[in-house]
């Protein structure tokens, strides 16, 4: 997907807040493993490192992926990619199926 970050986003001075992007990361992966896994699950890992400033009022793509199935473990990525091309945040994590028992 896409997303432009506003003032509302804001974290320093006319960059997206770390904590928006997270969310926005944990949202792209929860989404794929929906799409993907067709189960409900929940986050139990996501780690993130933060490569390059995303600025207020750019529109980013959003990419979230899952990368493999364990029995009940997804274990999923995202990234937030600049219109240049440049990955600005990387996640990595793990999901865990919710299962009846």
């Amino acid at each position: 997907t896409t997303f432009t970050f506003s003032e509302h986003h804001q974290g320093p001075p006319s960059i997206a807040h770390g904590g928006a992007i997270a969310a926005l990361l944990d949202e792209a992966v929860s989404a794929a493993v929906a799409y993907e896994v067709g189960f409900p699950a929940f986050t139990v890992q996501l780690d993130i490192s933060y490569r390059a400033p995303v600025f207020l009022g750019i529109e980013v793509t959003i990419i979230g992926q899952v990368l493999k199935v364990e029995g009940r473990k997804v274990f999923v990525q995202a990234q937030v990619i600049l219109p240049d091309g440049t990955i600005a945040t990387e996640a990595k994590g793990l999901f865990i199926r919710i299962t009846d028992t």
